[in-house]
């Protein structure tokens, strides 16, 4: 049974399917087992560029946490560590001091090195992206090249240990994770040589939080 008590069901999380930023979001409050009221935008609509929406999101990227108060969290690792504070167990960003550097260590690697590298990649090189971002092809095929030179060395880090950050599952692999599952349909599947990286990349896909989440949703 999910958490719904009053301090999750008074908040409103506005979150996009399958877009990777939300997509980290949700999988941790899976993670967590806490459920929060959701509103799907469509970015490809637009929808993100409403007037009503700008107004809680200026920026107009999701996701953004709305709390009962009106306060506005509007970066997802700033939302998954609210979550945290909130809801400590289980632990994802670590226990103690050497494990939660580990973690943190892990997720800006997984966030600078591979995620933003894909993103870069999807919105200057792919056809869907031409809505939201004036692209620049150019530089769309060199984050491509960061990106797959990333993933060939995240294949031989993981072949001594089954998470990224070594000592269980955190918020590192839903990072890197949310990043390969989202980008997938823009040629990021995984190489068939990278044996190590598609272990670990089944073993999240196959834990039951993530699971339920995605059959959930109806996706594979």
């Amino acid at each position: 049974m999910q958490d719904t008590e009053p301090r999750f069901s008074a908040m409103r999380l506005y979150s996009a399917r399958m877009a990777v930023s939300p997509l980290r979001v949700q999988l941790f409050l899976a993670e967590k087992n806490v459920q929060i009221p959701e509103t799907t935008l469509d970015l490809l609509k637009g929808e993100q560029r409403s007037a009503e929406y700008q107004r809680i999101a200026p920026n107009m990227r999701v996701p953004t946490l709305m709390l009962p108060d009106g306060t506005v969290i509007r970066e997802s690792l700033a939302i998954c560590r609210y979550i945290e504070a909130l809801m400590p167990e289980p632990a994802l960003f670590g226990r103690g001091a050497l494990q939660q550097a580990l973690v943190e260590q892990w997720q800006r690697i997984m966030e600078l090195e591979l995620l933003q590298p894909m993103a870069m990649a999807f919105r200057h090189g792919h056809p869907m992206a031409r809505t939201i971002q004036e692209q620049v092809p150019e530089f769309g095929v060199q984050a491509r090249a960061a990106a797959l030179k990333r993933i060939a060395i995240l294949n031989r880090e993981l072949a001594d240990r089954l998470w990224i950050a070594g000592e269980g599952f955190s918020v590192a692999d839903l990072t890197a994770f949310a990043a390969l599952r989202a980008f997938r349909f823009a040629d990021f599947s995984i190489p068939e040589e990278h044996a190590n990286l598609t272990r670990w990349f089944d073993a999240v896909r196959a834990r039951p939080a993530i699971h339920a989440r995605f059959k959930a949703w109806g996706a594979k």
